[in-house]
């Protein structure tokens, strides 16, 4: 089964694998610098796995999350995209 997670990851000092690497996860969208909300059936686990890097610098965290209940301000295409994923998860 598809769930939503979150991959935020330290910015600084961080190389363009971890973005590429989070791209072949599933459907994503990334608004801002450093998170990602991702549909995925891979576990956080196996996604830890598939980011991960060598990097002694590089911190993430990578976490399930419900979408039943969120609110705030993003761009009318981010308010879409998850209604649309929601959608297709059967959440909606």
């Amino acid at each position: 089964m598809k769930k939503f997670v979150i991959i935020i990851y330290n910015v600084e000092g961080s190389d363009q694998s971890i973005k590429d690497n989070i791209k072949l996860l599933g459907d994503w969208f990334n608004y801002f610098q450093g998170s990602w909300l991702v549909l995925t059936r891979l576990s956080v686990k196996d996604i830890y796995n598939r980011i991960g890097t060598n990097k002694s610098g590089d911190r993430f965290l990578v976490m399930e999350v419900d979408l039943k209940t969120y609110w705030g301000i993003l761009p009318t295409e981010a308010w879409d995209w998850l209604k649309s994923k929601k959608n297709e998860q059967g959440q909606w």
